[in-house]
């Protein structure tokens, strides 16, 4: 009975171990992302934004697999006045999430909006970014943002004060002129 039990326990410690190395094999392995991004907000999303003393806001997941049941390596956020570009690199994983990765080609998901200072709601249409890491290294994405149609309709947030956004046009070409925005794909 004793051979049995000790048996049994160098067989539940062998697995453990083999579990904890295949995670050190995947920690040495993982590559530190080096990226770029280039926000770019159209003039009249930029003017709307100015005008309601709104920011553009950043988020960067960096997970397993994006969706229920991921590991999370890291979130980072960030906050700006206009178009921008940051450069993705030195992100601090967290050790423990580091460990229960599952792959070393991780997926990385960029949202950009607008920050919820003066308004209720995100009034900004940008493009996503999500991919495994591999496909991000070492090169510069752009993500164009333009005013969604919906912005009209957002309300201020009670005690916002707010500049009107629209000036009056004559002509459809003029500079401040409100143009129809269609809230289908991009072409790149």
């Amino acid at each position: 009975m004793t051979v049995r039990r000790s048996c049994v326990c160098l067989v539940l410690f062998g697995a453990a171990m083999a579990s904890s190395t295949s995670g050190l094999a995947v920690e040495a392995r993982i590559e530190q992302p080096d990226f770029t991004l280039e926000v770019q907000l159209d003039p009249r999303a930029s003017q709307f934004l100015k005008a309601h003393q709104e920011s553009v806001g950043l988020s960067i997941k960096f997970a397993d697999s994006i969706g229920p049941g991921e590991v999370r390596l890291a979130y980072l956020q960030r906050d700006e006045k206009a178009s921008f570009s940051v450069r993705v690199r030195d992100v601090q994983f967290d050790p423990i999430q580091v460990k229960r990765l599952r792959t070393v080609d991780y997926e990385v998901l960029v949202n950009v909006y607008s920050s919820h200072r003066s308004l209720d709601g995100n009034v900004l249409d940008c493009d996503l970014l999500q991919a495994p890491i591999s496909h991000l290294q070492r090169r510069v994405h752009k993500i164009r943002c333009s005013l969604g149609d919906w912005a009209l309709r957002v309300k201020p947030k009670l005690g916002a004060r707010l500049i009107p956004a629209r000036t009056a046009s004559t002509t459809p070409d003029s500079p401040g002129a409100s143009r129809p925005h269609s809230a289908g794909p991009r072409s790149p």
